[in-house]
This record gives C-alpha cells, structure tokens and sequence, in this order.
C-alpha cells in the first residue's frame, strides 16, 4: 500500500515538473518575440528619424539654392537698372518673385527684390499710378524685412516720400496684398459679422480656427477703426473654447457711421499665416443710434481710455496702403482748421489809386509785391476727396482783408500725402506796394473775387497736415487785378 502511495507521489511531481519547465519555455520563447518585435520598431523608428532628416535637409539645401539664385537675379536686374534697362531689371525682378513664392519662400531677399521692383517701376513711370505702384512695392518689400531701408545712392527726396509713406502705412497694422502660404491655411478662419451694432454697446468679436491652424499659431490680433477712435487700433485676441478666439471692442469706440475690421493671425516666429479680411477690404458693420436706428457722429462721443493699443511701427503687420484710402473717409471726415501764412505778387493797373496820397501821384502800372498775409480758414469734410468751409486772407503790412467761400477735391495722393484742387468765391481787398515819388504807398484791388488754387499736403499724424499751396485770384471792381500768391501751413482736424 505504501509502495503505491510513493509512485503516485512521484507522478504528480514529475508531471508538476514537466509543466513548470513548458510554462519557463514559453515565457522565454514570448520575451524572445517580444524582444525581437521591439528591435524591429527601433530599426523603424531610427529609419524614419533618418527619413525626417534627409527630408529637412532637403529642404534646407533648396532654400540654400533659392537664396542663391535670388542672389544672382537681384545682381542682374540692379545691373539693368543701374544701365538704364527697366525692362531687363523688371524680368529678372518678377522671375525672382515667382521662384520665391513657387517654394512659398519667406526669407528677407523677397524684401530686397520688392525694394528694387519699386526702384524700377518709379524709374520707369509707365503708368500714371506709377508713384502709388511703387509704394505697394516698398510696403511688400517692409512685409519680409521691416529693416529695410533705401541705400544712398536711391535716397532722393521723392523716393524718400514714398518710402516713408510706405513704412507709415505698415505702422497702421494694415495688411498689404502679399503672398502668404494661404495654400497651407486658406479657409482655415470662420466669423460672420454681423450686419449692424447698437452704437455705444460694447461688441465681441469671435472667430473660429482649425485645429491645423491653432496648432501653428502664436498670436491672433483684431484691428479695428472708427469714428470715435482716430486711428486704427489693436486687441489682443485670447483663446475662448478649444478652437475659438475672441476680443470685445468697447463700446465707447462705437461712435460714427462704420465700424471696420479684420483679424491677422501669426505664428510663433511672427510670421503672418492667415488673415480674416484684410485692410483694404475690412468687414464692415453700420453703427446705429439705440433708440433711432441712425448712425451717430464720432463728436457725440468723448475719448476715453481703454485697453487697446494703437497700431505702432515696432508692433506693424504688412498693410497694403490703399487702406489708408479705406480709412481716409473715417480719417478726413469732419471739421479741419487752417491756419498759414504766405506771400504774394499781382498786376497794377492805372486804375489803381495810392491809398496814403491819393489823387496825387499817378500809378505806373506793371507787377508789384503783396510781401506777408495770413491764412484762416475752417473746412468741412463730407467724403474723403471733398472739402467745403471758409477763408480769409489778412495782409499783416497793410491791412487789408478778404473772405470767401471755397471747395477743394483730392485728385492725387497716398496713404499721407495728397494733392487738392480748389476753388471759391469771396469780397474784399489785397494790396499791392507800389512806389509813389520818394516813399512807399500801396493799392488795393478788389472788391469781388474767385480764386482757384492748387496745394500739396503731407499728414504727420491723424490729427496735423501740412500744406504748400499756389493759388490765383481775379479781382473784379473798380480796380482789377490778377494775383498769384504762395502759401504754407498747417491744418489741424477735430
């Protein structure tokens, strides 16, 4: 009985055994698979870490490439130009864009070929919107480099004019019609403005990115303009939910007849990768009276302090200029006042009649000085390019008067200078010195008048222009005259 007790003792632990040692076998046999399976992914994972790196190498010998061959053509066209080729120095330049933008280069040499596109169209001047062409030109070139500036051998005074109208225009954070990798991004922004907002309440708005986009970006700011607020100013948009943004503009800024808008948005780097609407073409929402439905002038409203920043150079995006004319009805609307001060020279004739010893000496007709003179005036501003208001001329030396009515067009000009035309209607004198035996003596010419006049001016702020003008004056009366006089200034707009 004992004798089967043991032998079953031993079967069990023999088969006890026997399943232990398959148990270690397969445990050993799975650390070997799982082993190998693992040397298997790292061989992979260190193929595509080898794959990442040839491609960005790649691509960084092609740009290497592309800034070479822009090299060479930037060389080339500033030989054409320099030669006096314009249409040489033109095909290199827009061969050299398009081999840029092909790759959806982003580098600083775009700035120097815009640079010197803008040096060959204002050289060329074969189109009469040549001037304006060649500021669009220096805002693309400020847009990849904001450094950039004009060697001496480019530095005349005119091309200086423009250039600083150009890197003014990029100081108002308005967009400038670049390229942009809008291939990558383009549809990726979503906001339906609204149609009208009560003036005076505050008004949120929110914009919706991809996931892509939100993803690659570093900052989303919102730029707005009205009335109330002068200028185009900025807000910092901030994240609201998992893919949307949003800024609140206050409700003291909604003042006047539009609010505009647009949004640009910037990777980390602070290079602009989308946009919702641009400066030239904003959203536009009417402002509207809570009570009435009508719009409310900006002067209902006093400034006052808030958390948005205006658009300042060290802060600028890329603008194209013409917003400057988008926001010039805004900019321009209302009330300006004059003030200047000029010289001017006339025809006598012998109907005139010495003023300190009349009926005594007779007048030697011919041209005569009318030396200093004042000029007030006040302008209204319904539209952009229109002016209507008053003005008078006061000679200092001979006092001597005269006011009137007069309206002024904007025929030429950017985004902060400008030439008018203008033309009005008065009553009173402007005297001419003449000599009248051994003293002086002086004459007046008048009483009626029209006037008509062209001026130059140049903004220096939202709220300062300074103005050179050359206007005529037909005196019509008992003594006639033709009179050119030359004046400078200031206007100063509330």
């Amino acid at each position: 009985m004992s004798g089967g007790i043991e032998l079953s003792n031993i079967i069990e632990a023999s088969m006890r055994f026997t399943l232990r040692t398959g148990a270690i076998h397969g445990a050993f046999a799975a650390c070997v698979a799982l082993s190998t399976r693992g040397e298997a992914r790292a061989r992979d994972y260190e193929d595509e870490v080898e794959t990442v790196e040839d491609a960005r190498s790649r691509l960084l010998d092609r740009a290497e490439s592309v800034e070479r061959s822009l090299d060479e053509l930037v060389d080339r066209a500033r030989t054409a130009y320099d030669d006096m080729q314009p249409e040489l120095a033109m095909s290199a330049l827009e061969y050299a864009i398009k081999l840029g933008l092909s790759i959806e280069y982003r580098g600083r040499k775009l700035g120097q070929v815009y640079l010197l596109q803008g040096l060959v169209i204002h050289a060329s001047k074969q189109t009469e919107d040549y001037e304006e062409q060649t500021r669009s030109a220096f805002i693309r070139a400020l847009s990849y480099d904001r450094d950039i500036r004009l060697s001496y051998q480019d530095s005349v005074p005119r091309l200086e004019q423009i250039f600083d109208a150009a890197i003014q225009t990029v100081a108002l954070g308005e967009v400038c019609e670049i390229p942009t990798p809008s291939s990558r991004f383009e549809g990726h922004v979503t906001h339906v403005p609204k149609r009208r907002v009560d003036a005076g309440r505050e008004y949120s708005v929110r914009i919706t990115l991809s996931r892509l986009l939100k993803a690659n970006l570093g900052a989303v700011t919102l730029f707005y303009r009205t009335q109330a607020t002068r200028t185009t100013r900025r807000i910092a948009m901030k994240s609201d939910g998992e893919t949307g943004f949003a800024a609140t503009i206050p409700g003291e800024h909604l003042r006047g007849n539009v609010l505009n808008y647009y949004v640009l948005i910037d990777d980390p780097e602070g290079t602009r990768i989308a946009q919702f609407k641009t400066a030239r073409a904003p959203a536009r929402v009417t402002v509207e009276d809570l009570a009435s439905g009508a719009t409310l002038d900006s002067r209902d409203s006093a400034p006052v302090a808030d958390k948005s920043e205006e658009a300042e150079e060290d802060d600028a995006v890329s603008l194209d200029s013409e917003v400057e004319a988008e926001g010039a009805s805004e900019r321009d609307a209302g009330v300006s006042v004059v003030l200047g001060m000029g010289t001017g020279f006339g025809r006598v004739t012998t109907q005139a009649e010495p003023v300190l010893r009349p009926k005594t000496t007779a007048v030697a007709p011919g041209m005569a000085l009318s030396p200093f003179h004042l000029e007030l005036g006040a302008d209204y501003s319904p539209h952009e390019r229109l002016r209507l208001g008053a003005f008078a001329r006061v000679q200092v030396v001979d006092f001597t008067h005269l006011e009137g009515l007069r309206a002024g067009y904007r025929v030429a000009g950017g985004a902060s200078s400008g030439g008018w035309l203008r033309g009005g209607l008065g009553y009173g004198h402007v005297s001419h010195q003449v000599p009248s035996g051994s003293t002086r003596d002086y004459t007046l010419e008048g009483s009626f008048l029209y006037t008509l006049g062209a001026s130059y001016e140049y903004t220096l702020s939202g709220r300062v222009t300074l103005y050179g003008g050359l206007d005529f004056l037909h005196l019509i009366g008992d003594s006639p005259s033709q009179h050119f006089d030359l004046g400078m200034g200031a206007r100063l707009r509330f």
